[in-house]
């Protein structure tokens, strides 16, 4: 995302929401409220503002654009400020809680979620990092996932194994050997069709293609395991802050890492929160993360899924504070990050009724239902 490419986006979404060409100055942010176009006049300004802080601030500006302008169709009422410490606050309300799946073709089985109010509020650290701390954002799997970990009885068989990285490997070897003999079952039409079925859709794609099973099973033993059970034990989150660090003017190379809590309350369609108390799936999908491989094991996946490998390093990064201070670790790269927030313009559908086949390329990445 080049500075003529950060212009272009500006001009468009000004265009396609106020159908005129005209902008406020950055260094006048105002707040405005009432009114069906006002709240996005706020977007605008606060990406305006957050870009003339720099590279960071392009970026952090442009996630919160896709995002809501994802959902402009439900925002009510929005406020923009800058507080007296520079901090620059964006604030949107909507009508109703929305949610947008991820394209089935970028292999990353998670949902957007915008609470009835989101926040937004972007400044640099005491430290010097540059962060977009955000409230009312969420990352929900599909419960398809949290149905085959049941179902394998991975949690049962190894329950007695500690520490839990030993728990996390005990559990993807029984998961994996149940799903192997299950796969007749999952890749079926009729099964996949389920729009629940979101897992099953990414995996066909993956675990169904020849030469992608085979170059995925030449990456080691256990690398099917370790890919299917980071699928299935994919935790509910609610998003803290996402941070982004540059040693170039270029906002395509800004990296970026999220930080995140579990959640486990909350209704969201036939995904209930509570479902997941217990079972610490947060700290059992990064159990086996190692900070020393890490490089070596983006590369090779980012062979077969790098929008997805992306998306991962960026949650990687954001684990703790000790992987989050340690600069051998690299987080998400922003010209793809930002493609998972970004609405998709198609509403093609496949035999399935997938409504995302066409959600790639130029045509963004997240569906809102």
């Amino acid at each position: 995302m080049h500075t003529t490419r950060f212009a272009l986006a500006l001009l468009v979404w000004e265009f396609l929401v106020h159908g005129s060409w005209a902008f406020r100055s950055p260094e006048e942010p105002s707040v405005i409220t009432g009114g069906l176009a006002d709240p996005s006049l706020n977007v605008t300004a606060f990406l305006e503002s957050a870009a003339a802080k720099g590279p960071q601030g392009q970026v952090a500006g442009m996630l919160a654009l896709n995002l809501e302008q994802g959902v402009a169709s439900t925002t009510s009422n929005s406020s923009f400020t800058t507080e007296e410490d520079g901090t620059l606050k964006l604030v949107v309300k909507h009508s109703r809680v929305n949610q947008g799946e991820i394209a089935t073709p970028s292999k990353v089985p998670v949902q957007w979620t915008l609470e009835i109010e989101t926040t937004y509020r972007f400044r640099s650290e005491a430290d010097g990092r540059w962060r977009l701390n955000v409230t009312g954002l969420k990352l929900l799997p599909f419960d398809e996932g949290l149905e085959m970990y049941k179902a394998s009885g991975a949690a049962e068989a190894c329950d007695q194994e500690a520490p839990i990285v030993d728990q996390a490997v005990c559990e993807r070897t029984k998961l994996y050997k149940w799903f192997t003999s299950q796969w007749s079952q999952f890749k079926k039409s009729e099964y996949r069709s389920n729009p629940a079925h979101k897992l099953s859709r990414v995996l066909y794609g993956m675990y169904g293609s020849r030469a992608t099973y085979y170059a995925i099973k030449a990456g080691g033993r256990g690398a099917w395991e370790k890919i299917l059970y980071a699928f299935v034990t994919i935790p509910a989150v609610e998003i803290d802050f996402f941070e982004f660090a540059s040693n170039s003017e270029d906002p395509d190379e800004v990296e970026i890492a999220m930080s995140s809590h579990e959640v486990f309350s909350g209704t969201y369609g036939a995904l209930d929160l509570a479902s997941f108390t217990g079972l610490d799936f947060k700290a059992k999908n990064g159990a086996e993360f190692q900070k020393d491989a890490w490089a070596s094991q983006r590369k090779l996946a980012e062979r077969f899924a790098r929008s997805g490998i992306n998306f991962g390093a960026m949650s990687a990064k954001g684990r703790d504070d000790d992987i989050l201070n340690d600069d051998q670790v690299r987080g998400g790269t922003a010209k793809y990050i930002l493609k998972f927030a970004s609405p998709c313009t198609e509403s093609e559908t496949d035999k399935l009724g997938d409504p995302t086949v066409a959600c790639k390329a130029e045509h963004g990445r997240v569906h809102w239902k």
